[in-house]
């Protein structure tokens, strides 16, 4: 999936992949796209690793600082596996998530908005908190849409997109220190 996205995929390739017969994959799995669930779940689990790895470094010392940073290193990885996320995002449209994967998401928006609220005190929203969780709600979402369908508005670059999301997020809570 993330070579060549799930269209071209056939659940031949996967058995090939897997190392497993084909008979032994369709014991399990009735096609590819009831795959997507365990592939989701694990998709995220190391999502959540990795951005542990990253909120475990040095922080920056400003929100914007942060915004930025975080903004930068969530592009990186959803370009990374774009093919993969496309797939994914595709299969989650036909099918609810599984539990686990949904518990994988908020942990990682709750890891994400507890860092940013290390710096609530830079925030002017009269509910930083909730103010937070919003802007970095849309702000993800939004860019991961751009990504997943590589639809930037306005003729921008990706860079300058991301740049503009950052200001969006920043203003939003109020920060006056835009860096």
């Amino acid at each position: 999936m993330a070579e060549q996205g799930m269209e071209p995929l056939t659940m031949e390739q996967i058995a090939e992949r897997a190392h497993v017969a084909i008979g032994t994959l369709y014991k399990r799995f009735q096609g590819k796209h009831s795959l997507l669930p365990l592939v989701l779940e694990r998709v995220q689990a190391r999502h959540v690793l990795r951005l542990r790895e990253f909120l475990a470094r040095p922080a920056p010392p400003d929100l914007a600082a942060r915004c930025r940073e975080l903004l930068l290193r969530f592009t990186e990885e959803q370009r990374r596996s774009q093919r993969l996320i496309r797939s994914l995002f595709v299969g989650h449209l036909q099918a609810p998530p599984p539990a686990a994967a949904a518990a994988h998401s908020q942990e990682m928006l709750g890891l994400l908005r507890d860092w940013l609220a290390e710096c609530r005190a830079e925030v002017r929203h009269p509910q930083p908190e909730l103010a937070i969780a919003l802007g970095l709600g849309l702000v993800l979402q939004t860019l991961q849409t751009a990504l997943v369908f590589d639809r930037v508005p306005g003729g921008l670059s990706f860079e300058a997109y991301r740049e503009e999301m950052a200001l969006l997020l920043l203003r939003y809570l109020g920060v006056t220190n835009l860096g």
